[in-house]
């Protein structure tokens, strides 16, 4: 019983994982699109990259704990 709710959890963080970096490349596909179209969401340029750092600071540091996670969870 053990092993099948570790499996379970197991599961449950690669979901995760993957919504997480699924956003992710949503998130730059649209934000690059952004950049080629003027004013798209009414975001000036350099709010736009603003927006872009920060968004992929945020997913790739909730990716890099949740890799951590696993990884301690292993062993």
């Amino acid at each position: 019983m053990r092993t099948t709710l570790k499996n379970k959890m197991e599961i449950e963080k690669h979901k995760l994982l993957y919504i997480s970096l699924t956003v992710y490349y949503f998130l730059y596909i649209v934000i690059n699109a952004s950049r080629s179209i003027n004013h798209f969401l009414w975001i000036h340029s350099i709010g736009k990259d603003l927006l872009f750092k920060v968004v992929h600071r945020f997913i790739f540091y909730f990716c890099f704990l949740l890799k951590k996670e696993l990884f301690f969870y292993k062993f």
